[in-house]
């Protein structure tokens, strides 16, 4: 992560108005860009983060990546996701992440074959980056041996898998995305019974669950999980599916996109309407997309590079780095107020100290505001 001073000098008179003025003006020039994968060609889609339009139909070769390493079995990529200055992509059935340059495209490498037999990530779906952290969720709940369950955590800095964690039974899940929503990882169980989203602090430990199914008028088979303000939306797979709005405090408000379409991916727009993916499509309730393909889930990319101190979320205040410190990151910012977990410095959000000098402190506060006012700009 690249790091910089913030300067207080601006006057803290500055109006509300002439702020958010200045703050949407610098936003207009991130390189954001949202990212679905087809899976039936082995493609990275890029997606224009207002209205969902498609901006480029293979910006990823996926399939460049198994011809370098001579795999030759079943591949179905499921999530790509910016880490650092690359995109990881997992795969399902290939069971590992591929790894490419984010400004060339170019495969650099795989992640999680070095174990014999099924490998250290037999049946990968949903990834999210956190830290030095990749958390990975695995499908499979009864294999034995060499085969990590639950969600596996992969080291950055030295591209290894270093262990797994499971707050239930370890024959009784079948997790299907990770979601770090600032504070904790959100999770989709989509085991018979026990459907629902389960929620775990970074080391591993289970907090409690969020929201549970009924198992008959509810949702059945989450995959996707994504921002909506502090609240979330969940794609529902299984009838009754669609696109379901679930608070903060785990109320299920129902479906709100994509009423019975097999929902897998799912991302609020700019534009206010909800983006989702199923087997066929890339849509909104009023058009779709990109047709023809088998569609997964949506994340989002800057194609500057890395982030930077004070870019935590996008132009829409969802959480996520776009290489700009803007008004989204005030927005942001507003849903973060409050200690960190544990009291430990440096939560999302913590930046700097009560009277706005870089360094967390522990709390998001009034401090974390000052030292945005000094950051805003694009990251370098």
């Amino acid at each position: 992560m690249q790091l910089r001073s913030a300067s207080l000098r601006q006057p803290l008179s500055l109006s509300l108005a002439a702020l958010a003025g200045t703050l949407l003006t610098t936003s207009a020039a991130a390189q954001q860009t949202l990212a679905t994968i087809d899976s039936s060609a082995d493609v990275v889609l890029l997606l224009d983060p207002f209205d969902g339009s498609v901006t480029n139909p293979s910006f990823i070769d996926i399939a460049a990546a198994a011809t370098a390493v001579g795999y030759t079995g079943s591949t179905t990529p499921i999530e790509a996701i910016q880490v650092g200055d690359e995109i990881w992509i997992s795969d399902q059935f290939a069971d590992r992440i591929w790894r490419f340059d984010l400004a060339t495209q170019a495969f650099i490498d795989d992640i999680g074959v070095d174990l014999a037999g099924d490998g250290q990530l037999n049946n990968i779906r949903g990834i999210e980056y956190v830290g030095d952290t990749v958390y990975g969720s695995i499908g499979t709940d009864n294999s034995a041996g060499t085969v990590l369950r639950g969600i596996v955590t992969i080291d950055v800095p030295s591209l290894t898998v270093t262990g797994s964690f499971n707050g239930r039974d370890l024959a009784d899940t079948g997790y299907f995305d990770v979601y770090y929503n600032g504070t904790e990882l959100l999770v989709p169980n989509i085991d018979t019974g026990n459907d629902g989203i389960e929620r775990y602090d970074l080391a591993g430990n289970l907090l409690g669950i969020l929201v549970s199914s009924d198992g008959a008028t509810s949702f059945d088979f989450l995959e996707q999980v994504s921002a909506d303000g502090a609240d979330l939306l969940a794609a529902g797979f299984s009838p009754p599916s669609g696109v379901y709005s679930i608070s903060s405090e785990g109320d299920d408000n129902g479906i709100i996109a994509g009423l019975d379409a097999g929902t897998r991916g799912c991302w609020r727009l700019g534009n206010g309407e909800v983006l989702w993916t199923n087997g066929s499509v890339v849509a909104t309730d009023t058009e779709d997309k990109a047709t023809g393909g088998s569609f997964r889930f949506i994340s989002q990319f800057n194609l500057g590079g890395a982030e930077c101190i004070g870019d935590i979320a996008d132009d829409f205040g969802n959480l996520g780095a776009d290489g700009m410190v803007s008004f989204g990151d005030f927005l942001a910012l507003l849903g973060l107020i409050g200690p960190c977990p544990g009291g430990t410095p440096g939560c999302t959000g913590d930046i700097a100290d009560d009277f706005g000098n870089l360094g967390g402190d522990g709390m998001v506060s009034f401090g974390d505001f000052l030292a945005l006012l000094g950051l805003i700009g694009p990251c370098p």
